[in-house]
């Protein structure tokens, strides 16, 4: 079954139609019932009113890999005179999957800590930080010097 209201704020489902541009009602590529299954491994309810269209991206990102591998199994079809390359239309997924994961990621806020000294030690003095996962001298043997020049887990000039 297939439906589409033609407003992609309306629900997730739309959202997701309309983000992989599957809006065609005589040439759609996914069931209701796909979608909203994507969407439910998500944590998406598919009836639900996104508040932010970029909620649905890994949903999409799934389906056009579902869809890029459909594609990819019949590269090419031939009927009579008519031949459907379907390696190039697996090319334009793979291209529209590279564009949402650069969407994703720009969204994504990724911070680069302890670019300054100043910069680490405010991150450092944050109650809400979490606790650093590695530091310098981290697989130093207790006990052990480190060869002249080298780094040293109890060198107080590093940080």
């Amino acid at each position: 079954m297939f439906t589409y209201s033609g407003n992609p704020i309306s629900t997730a489902r739309d959202a997701v139609r309309f983000e992989i541009d599957d809006t065609d009602a005589d040439d759609y590529s996914f069931e209701d019932a796909e979608i909203d299954y994507a969407l439910q491994h998500f944590g998406i309810a598919a009836n639900s009113t996104p508040t932010d269209g970029e909620a649905v991206f890994p949903a999409c990102m799934h389906l056009l890999r579902i869809k890029e591998r459909r594609l990819s199994a019949d590269p090419t079809v031939r009927i009579g005179n008519l031949t459907i390359d379907n390696s190039a239309a697996a090319k334009l997924v793979q291209d529209l999957i590279k564009k949402l994961q650069r969407r994703l990621a720009a969204r994504s806020g990724l911070w680069a800590g302890g670019i300054s000294r100043d910069d680490k030690a405010i991150a450092q003095q944050d109650p809400d930080r979490p606790a650093d996962s590695f530091k310098v001298g981290i697989h130093d043997f207790p006990g052990s010097q480190a060869p002249e020049g080298g780094a040293n887990s109890s060198d107080p000039t590093r940080g």
